[in-house]
């Protein structure tokens, strides 16, 4: 590791590992905000709205989990579990399903400043982390068909330039180096949505 928590960078590496950053969360931003405004919002000026939102809302986040936060650029994963709820709430209004969202945020924070999220914390071993994981991925596989066979008549070349493109980033991960590697996603979302 070049760079400790607390280290102050030179300003180039400070530009590279923030752009390294900003290709690693647009892709994710954008996927899960177009699949959640496509389902809520009505209208591509709603929808693009609704994305613009939610990309100054991450950006604010990601702000303050850097200064006062846990100090690291972003946290990937299981956050996607928001767009599980989105999903299967469809038939709820946007602004019933926004607030449950963020009362389950405040709920969290609270769980965390009261030092109660230890004791919440031992209750997820890991196989139920394993099982919400899985769990996440089935719910949302209808939505990505949907989103890869959906709109089209050629459902077999979507077939073979998803699986291909899969394959292609999955070698280049395990190929490429340092900030390539972090590149591979947006990569293959500029070459999926030109081809």
């Amino acid at each position: 590791m070049n760079y400790g928590l607390n280290d102050r960078m030179p300003l180039f590496p400070l530009l590279l590992y923030g752009l390294q950053w900003l290709v690693i969360s647009i892709p994710s931003i954008i996927i899960l905000g177009a699949v959640t405004a496509s389902m809520n919002q009505e209208g591509a000026a709603q929808q693009i709205l609704y994305i613009q939102k939610l990309v100054a809302t991450v950006g604010g986040g990601l702000i303050i989990q850097m200064l006062w936060g846990h100090r690291l650029p972003l946290v990937m994963g299981p956050a996607s579990v928001l767009l599980v709820g989105i999903i299967s709430a469809t038939a709820a209004h946007a602004d019933a399903v926004n607030t449950a969202i963020v009362l389950g945020g405040a709920l969290l924070f609270g769980l965390g400043i009261s030092g109660m999220f230890d004791k919440v914390q031992s209750v997820f071993t890991p196989r139920i982390v394993a099982v919400i994981l899985a769990l996440i991925a089935f719910t949302l596989s209808p939505v990505i068909v949907r989103m890869l066979f959906g709109r089209t008549t050629d459902v077999l070349f979507n077939f073979i330039l998803a699986l291909s493109l899969s394959l292609v980033m999955i070698y280049l991960n395990n190929r490429l180096p340092g900030m390539w590697r972090s590149m591979v996603v947006f990569m293959g979302l500029v070459v999926g949505t030109v081809v």
